[in-house]
C-alpha cells in the first residue's frame, strides 16, 4: 500500500513568550526568520527538492508560535507536526474505515487542513497544498 503521506509540511513551536524563544533560537542556532508577526509568530521556510521531482521546489515551515489551548494537543505538548498528504478525501476516507471522524476544512490559497489527536493526545495537522497537489483537490 502506497504512503497518504507526501512528506512533512511543518515544526510548530508554541510558547507563552514567542519573543524570547525565538531569541534564543537565533543566538543558539544562528536562525534568521522569513517572516514574523513581532511579538506573537516567527517562521521560516527551508527550501528543498522533493526526490524524484524534477526542480520542483517545496518548502518545510518551522515556526513559533504564541501558545494557544486550540493550537495544541492535551497536557503538555508544545509542538505540531504538519504532514503533507496527497489527497485528502483518500485521507478522510482512511481514517473513517479505521472508526475516526476526520473533517477537512478548505483554506483559500493554502489547501484544506484537518485536525486528529493521535492515543497519547498530540495534535496532528494533515494538510493538502493547494498548489502542489492542485489536481487531486476534491471538493
Amino acid at each position: 500500500m502506497a504512503s497518504l503521506l507526501a512528506s512533512i509540511g511543518g515544526v510548530f513551536l508554541y510558547s507563552a513568550d514567542p519573543p524570547a524563544l525565538a531569541k534564543w533560537y537565533k543566538e543558539h542556532l544562528q536562525l534568521t526568520f522569513d517572516f514574523q508577526q513581532e511579538g506573537s509568530h516567527y517562521g521560516k521556510a527551508f527550501a528543498y527538492v522533493p526526490l524524484g521531482e524534477d526542480l520542483a521546489q517545496s518548502a518545510i515551515v518551522w515556526s513559533i508560535g504564541k501558545l494557544e489551548d486550540d493550537m495544541v494537543g492535551t497536557g503538555r505538548q508544545r509542538a505540531t507536526v504538519n504532514y503533507r498528504v496527497h489527497d485528502m478525501a483518500a485521507v478522510k476516507a482512511h481514517f473513517e474505515s479505521l472508526g475516526t471522524a476526520l473533517e477537512p476544512k478548505h483554506y483559500p490559497g493554502e489547501g484544506y487542513f484537518a485536525h486528529v489527536h493521535d492515543p497519547d493526545g498530540n495534535k496532528l495537522e494533515l494538510w493538502q497544498d493547494q498548489f502542489v497537489y492542485e489536481d487531486h483537490i476534491k471538493a
